[in-house]
């Protein structure tokens, strides 16, 4: 089931430490899929922080944050079993 805050269309996450990328993936979403919401952050903590409070459909995750690399996100997700690949990660 795909779910925004408000309910209808898809909720994406793009973190990314540089501003340009999420920026710049962000209006890429926005320009080519309807009903989407976007949110970003730009570190290791704030990811963690905004996936604790908010169930998105998809992440964009860079790997590598001056805080931490994007592997702990996912090692989080994986023991909190609110991931699902769907084999994306191949």
């Amino acid at each position: 089931m795909l779910c925004t805050r408000g309910g209808k269309g898809v909720y994406v996450i793009v973190a990314d430490d540089s501003e340009a990328i999420r920026g710049k993936l962000k209006d890429l979403l926005l320009s080519r899929v309807e009903a989407i919401e976007v949110s970003e952050t730009a570190s290791v903590e704030e990811t963690l922080d905004l996936l604790e409070s908010e169930q998105a459909d998809y992440l964009i995750l860079d790997l590598q944050f001056p805080d931490g690399s994007g592997f702990e996100v996912l090692e989080r997700l994986a023991r909190t079993g609110e991931s699902d690949s769907g084999g994306r990660l191949d």
